[in-house]
């Protein structure tokens, strides 16, 4: 089973979260995911650990453009080949 991790920002646009989760739960339903919500205190090393202890092959990142960059910023940082969705 694919394992994908899902950072959302619950603070950046006016997008439902609950709405967007249940989306995601449908279309990725043969994956394992694992959620993550930034915060205020989120850095690009808290995500980097993440990707170095579990072997992803998918992340999606759901948020503004600083939401965007911290998550390439931390893929980059884990020296990673996953592959990167983008949910503006």
């Amino acid at each position: 089973m694919p394992n994908c991790l899902i950072i959302l920002n619950p603070v950046s646009g006016n997008a439902d979260l609950e709405q967007l989760k249940t989306l995601l739960e449908q279309h990725f339903s043969a994956w394992k995911k694992v959620y993550y919500d930034t915060n205020g205190k989120t850095d690009v090393r808290d995500i980097a650990q993440l990707l170095e202890q579990s072997p992803f092959q998918l992340v999606i990142a759901s948020g503004g453009d600083g939401t965007i960059s911290m998550v390439a910023n931390a893929i980059w940082k884990a020296q990673t080949d996953v592959a990167l969705g983008l949910i503006p």
